[in-house]
């Protein structure tokens, strides 16, 4: 090789692994990346009780129009409670919030009612 002559490397390819390059005289370089290769993302799984909190989420909003919303709701909460227990292995902690949601839904049918019946009462 002439010291006049340029030397360089030029890119080709590469993968997960190594760079490929290659010289002025058509060899090949190849360079390990020596770097680690990030984790995929994992998608989480949907816990059984998140669809039961939705409903009593949206049960509690039901409140504000005289309880009517959460008189179609919170018994909706508190099935879909149900079904969860029986169809899915929980552990300690979801039964816990399993008896937590269908306590809510008790005391937000004690208001609703009240709430819907006075309202029935004005329209009448």
């Amino acid at each position: 090789m002439n010291s006049k002559e340029d030397v360089f490397l030029k890119y080709q390819d590469e993968d997960d692994q190594v760079y490929v390059l290659s010289d002025g005289d058509n060899g090949r370089v190849i360079v390990p990346k020596n770097r680690n290769v990030p984790e995929r993302f994992r998608q989480q799984q949907m816990q059984p009780l998140t669809p039961a909190f939705r409903l009593l989420m949206m049960a509690i909003l039901g409140l504000a129009p005289a309880g009517l919303g959460t008189l179609v709701l919170a018994p909706l909460a508190a099935l879909w409670t149900v079904y969860a227990c029986l169809t899915h292995q929980m552990a300690r902690a979801d039964r816990i919030r399993a008896a937590l949601v269908l306590g809510i839904v008790a005391v937000l049918l004690g208001l609703a009612i009240p709430l819907s019946m006075v309202f029935l009462h004005r329209l009448s």
